[in-house]
């Protein structure tokens, strides 16, 4: 048996209720199990917030904070409101990623943070472009070291050149063919094969071309309250519930 997170939301202006409520409707829903996956499982609630933030604040503040919340003890609650005027504005910033990023995942807080805006003010936002920066380096060649190669070869590398005679040698011998044929009675050979010997300076690596995600530059829009006023609207409650 395990959790995961929950939301639920309630308009009931008094939170006490708002909860009950929404338990008693959970057991009537999905029973008494002790692992039905409802705030039924939870043991009580605190208020995180009677001020009110707007819906997609307290989305993204949900999504942030439910992991502090315990698998059979109390979950949170916040005041979620709706705005009579807002406004849009235009942000552009650059997002660090490191070296494990394989992409972006843009939310409502890091475009808050980047407008210097209090997160709770924040209705919505649209991402209008997002470009990633890529930063090359070049490693310069390892250290030198000389080399015996035969040709033909198989890419072996000889640390003295008796070694690689000596390859070259049985790979001279080795390729002559000798072949019978039974429906005329001769013998073929080939009647000379070489393999050369040649000593090489080689570099491992010999350069090193890297390209390297660093940043990721956005342009988004914005929009926000008007003011610091919110209307009350529900309760969002948010936690772990056993399943």
């Amino acid at each position: 048996m395990g959790a995961h997170n929950f939301t639920e939301t309630s308009k009931v202006t008094d939170p006490d209720v708002a909860y009950r409520q929404l338990v008693e409707q959970a057991l009537h829903e999905y029973g008494s199990d002790g692992y039905n996956g409802t705030i039924s499982t939870t043991h009580g609630f605190r208020v995180v917030s009677k001020i009110p933030m707007t819906a997609i604040a307290a989305e993204q503040y949900a999504y942030e904070h439910s992991e502090r919340c315990e698998k059979w003890g109390q979950c949170e609650a916040v005041a979620v409101g709706v705005a009579t005027q807002t406004k849009s504005k235009i942000v552009t910033f650059n997002v660090p990623i490191d070296d494990s990023a394989h992409g972006l995942r843009v939310d409502v807080a890091m475009i808050a943070g980047a407008a210097s805006m209090p997160l709770g003010s924040v209705t919505g936002f649209e991402v209008l472009t997002s470009a990633p920066k890529f930063k090359t380096t070049v490693t310069p060649p390892g250290p030198a070291r000389k080399v015996w190669v035969t040709n033909p070869s198989r890419g072996v590398e000889y640390a003295t050149k008796a070694a690689a005679l000596a390859a070259a040698r049985s790979t001279a011998e080795q390729a002559r063919v000798v072949s019978t044929s039974t429906a005329v009675p001769a013998v073929y050979v080939q009647p000379t094969v070489s393999a050369t010997v040649s000593q090489q300076t080689v570099r491992t690596p010999e350069v090193t071309v890297a390209s390297r995600l660093v940043s990721w530059k956005v342009k988004a829009r914005l929009d926000f309250v008007v003011g610091d006023k919110l209307e009350f609207d529900h309760w969002l409650f948010y936690g772990m519930a056993a399943s």
